[in-house]
């Protein structure tokens, strides 16, 4: 009963990445907002999850891994109901945030009590329980949502949280004893998590920002010099602050380990932007609807989850640097497919870059957190992976971001050269015209004011700008990943192929 409590909370925690991403176009129509806006419905979530993931855990040993799971359940039922009672964009995204401070409880808990569960024997079954709910959920995500807001609303993805969290309260509440919490030494850096918060809270804001005041303006300009500002002040107090630090000095030393932090960043900066856009181009260039788009991706993401069971037996036999390279180059060389997608798109073309990135991120991303582990001494090997977990989700955060803003400058940049005098349309309207393809209040009243027949050639024309807006941003992914396979090959994973003693018994084994 337990462990069908832990499955259905990492479920529920893990479906929350992904479900949302098929909902974007309903919640822009919804709220009558833009897509920058919208996609902070994710980011909220994603960014609070990373920068408390670690401290989450750190929680967990002080206090115990059952008072944090009731606690973090608690938080993530109550958001979940403001947020499927939600009545404006701002609200929604604060409701996500606040949800991420009871999920960053809820999964560091879970994996200690299901590792309690199964015991110092049954360690790598633990491991594979936890690591396969949460890719079934981060699949079954993109389709779930999908069916939720074709037949109902994406406001049910929420709903569908409130019994799970409930059941699991119980089960959790009434039925496992209260342990007590392992003694630790380390504390909680509260500095460093709000410099950290601080200076990715800025950046993103001046990648949302910049396509609207004007990447020269002194408010783009100010975001972009905090960011800069908090980095630093980062780097400063984690010095100070010794083993109580997030991020502590002697593990970043490591050179394989602070190689695998930047590059699953990097990778991460990938999977944001598909998870995000490939559903939008099911919906606003194909016509699609939400469940189609979630059907869309599931080429990827089963891809992703077949390669992942071989990579481990795989980087036994030609080490890890050279799987974990080979999947980062895939990664890349998916994206630079996608990014070679004609303005025509069909499905079939969008085929072989999820097929090709779906199998170099099951390589990379099984491969490379083992290999960062392990990198470290087992004291630290916790830590450890919560801090590449907080890394990849930066990058998604990141991604996220970053992709929005380059498809939506270029696609900007495309409808004025193709629609005459729309050049001398403020910012703002122009912004606006964007949303004509999730079918908003606003963009469809001002496409309105043009005629008919001109607002009709003009979503022809915004689908064309549109896809050239992702496919620009695909390409700048791409080659941010590239750069990541080559930090992996360069510091990660030792040479490229271990070098074995020729003994008889190493023949046998």
């Amino acid at each position: 009963m337990a462990l069908v409590a832990f499955a259905l909370s990492i479920i529920a925690v893990a479906n929350d990445f992904t479900a949302l991403n098929v909902t974007i176009p309903a919640i822009e129509r919804e709220f009558d907002t833009s897509l920058s806006t919208a996609q902070w419905v994710l980011n909220a979530y994603s960014l609070v999850f990373a920068m408390l993931i670690v401290p989450g855990g750190r929680l967990c040993d002080m206090f115990g891994a059952e008072r944090c799971f009731l606690v973090g359940a608690a938080i993530f039922l109550v958001l979940s109901c403001v947020a499927a009672l939600a009545w404006s964009a701002p609200v929604l995204i604060v409701a996500r945030a606040l949800m991420a401070v009871g999920g960053a409880l809820i999964w560091p808990a879970c994996l200690s009590m299901t590792f309690a569960a199964f015991g110092a024997e049954g360690a790598g079954k633990a491991g594979a329980f936890v690591v396969g709910v949460a890719g079934l959920a981060n699949a079954l995500g993109p389709i779930d949502g999908g069916l939720l807001t074709d037949l109902a609303s994406w406001r049910w993805v929420f709903v569908l949280n409130v019994p799970i969290a409930l059941f699991a309260i119980a089960v959790v509440s009434r039925r496992l004893p209260r342990e007590r919490p392992a003694r630790t030494e380390a504390g909680l850096d509260g500095t460093g998590i709000a410099l950290l918060a601080a200076g990715l809270l800025a950046f993103l804001l001046a990648l949302d920002q910049g396509p609207l005041w004007g990447w020269g303006d002194a408010r783009v300009i100010g975001l972009a010099l905090a960011a800069v500002a908090a980095f630093a002040l980062f780097a400063v107090v984690q010095r100070r602050k010794g083993a109580d630090a997030l991020v502590p000095s002697d593990v970043i030393r490591h050179r394989d380990f602070a190689g695998a932090c930047v590059a699953i960043a990097m990778s991460g900066i990938s999977f944001g932007a598909v998870l995000l856009f490939l559903p939008q181009i099911v919906q606003k260039v194909l016509d699609g609807n939400a469940l189609q788009s979630g059907l869309t991706l599931l080429p990827l993401l089963l891809t992703y989850a077949l390669i992942s069971f071989v990579a481990p037996k795989l980087a036994k036999k030609v080490g890890a640097k050279a799987v974990l390279g080979g999947g980062a180059l895939g990664m890349a060389a998916g994206m630079a497919l996608l990014a070679l997608v004609p303005t025509d798109v069909s499905t079939v073309d969008l085929l072989p870059g999820m097929i090709v990135f779906g199998a170099g991120t099951g390589l990379f991303y099984a491969t490379i957190t083992t290999a960062g582990v392990v990198a470290l001494s087992a004291a630290r090997q916790g830590l450890a992976g919560g801090l590449l977990y907080m890394f990849q989700l930066v990058g998604l955060s990141v991604g996220v971001g970053l992709t929005t803003t380059i498809a939506t400058s270029v696609t900007d940049a495309r409808i004025q050269d193709r629609v005459p005098g729309l050049g001398e349309v403020a910012v703002e309207d122009r912004l606006i015209l964007q949303e004509l393809l999730a079918g908003t209040e606003s963009a469809t009243q001002a496409a309105a004011r043009a005629g008919a027949q001109a607002a009709q050639r003009l979503e022809e024309l915004m689908r064309e700008a549109f896809m050239d807006g992702v496919t620009a941003a695909f390409a700048v992914d791409a080659a941010l990943t590239a750069v990541g396979a080559l930090l992996a090959i360069l510091f990660v994973g030792g040479r490229v192929r271990e070098r074995r003693e020729d003994t008889p018994g190493d023949r046998e084994v």
